[in-house]
Formats: structure tokens, C-alpha cells, sequence
């Protein structure tokens, strides 16, 4: 997928620099909404990324993102793992 990745210098003890997104190229990346990406802001889940001149537009770590992408898959592939039929016979 295609994005406007920009990269930033965020103020860091290391000046770091940060891969940053909005909201919808998140939300698009993980195949969700800008509404859920929010909410995942609000709990910490993804990192904004605050600048000086944002003109108060919201700006996302990608790392962040892309952490909580493998989280997700993670915790799939683990449910995935844990179904067998010998849980759930079929025809039973």
C-alpha cells in the first residue's frame, strides 16, 4: 500500500526521527476506521506524533501502527491455533 509517509524529528532524548501518517492513511493501512484509529489513540494503543506546526492535525508513528498490526495478527493467529475439531467434534 501506498502512503504519504513523511519523516519527522520528534523531540526525543535521542532526536530520533519517526515515520509519520494521519489518521486515514491508519486507518486504511489497518483496514479500519478513522473513528476506531481515534479511539485507539485515546488508549495509547498508537503513538501521535505532536509538532510544532501540525495546524492541528494529528500525526501517527508508524512504528506504533505497525506494532499494533503484528499484536492483532498475533493474537489471531493464536485464536486460529486454538480451534480443532477435537474441542468441537462435528456431528456431535
Amino acid at each position: 500500500m501506498l502512503m504519504k509517509a513523511r519523516r519527522v524529528s520528534r523531540q526525543r532524548e535521542n532526536h530520533a526521527e519517526v515515520t509519520i501518517v494521519t489518521i486515514e492513511e491508519a486507518a486504511k493501512f489497518l483496514f479500519v476506521s478513522q473513528a476506531h484509529i481515534r479511539h485507539l489513540l485515546e488508549r495509547g494503543e498508537l503513538v501521535e506524533v505532536t509538532r510544532e506546526y501540525s495546524g492541528g492535525h494529528v500525526d501517527i508513528d508508524m512504528t506504533s501502527i505497525q506494532a499494533y498490526r503484528e499484536k492483532r495478527r498475533a493474537a489471531q493467529r493464536a485464536y486460529m491455533d486454538s480451534q480443532t475439531e477435537d474441542n468441537d467434534p462435528v456431528g456431535l
